[in-house]
């Protein structure tokens, strides 16, 4: 079935109002992150984040989520290193 001309208008305006608005609110969400950015990137040089010592329990667990995933195959961890987190604050008690 071919839809009609005022149909095909109705269909053409309501996409072009949901890209407008998806547009809209892209625009204000970057406008938001912003407006933020400055005070996370002073807190960051301020204070830069300290290397972290990975507790020996969590050593214990990746260890044993290795001999599963190899199932027994000989291997060794050599380093368990923690990601240095870029936003202060975060995951940090």
């Amino acid at each position: 079935m071919i839809p009609n001309p005022a149909q095909l208008e109705l269909i053409a305006t309501g996409a072009v109002v949901v890209v407008a608005a998806l547009a809209f609110l892209w625009l204000v969400t970057a406008a938001v992150g912003q407006a933020f950015l400055p005070r996370f990137r002073n807190a960051a040089a301020a204070n830069p984040p300290a290397a972290a010592e990975v507790p020996a329990h969590h050593r214990v667990a990746i260890a044993a989520a290795v001999a599963v995933a190899l199932q027994g195959r000989p291997h060794r961890i050599l380093t368990v290193q923690v990601p240095a987190l870029r936003i202060p604050g975060w995951g940090r008690p």
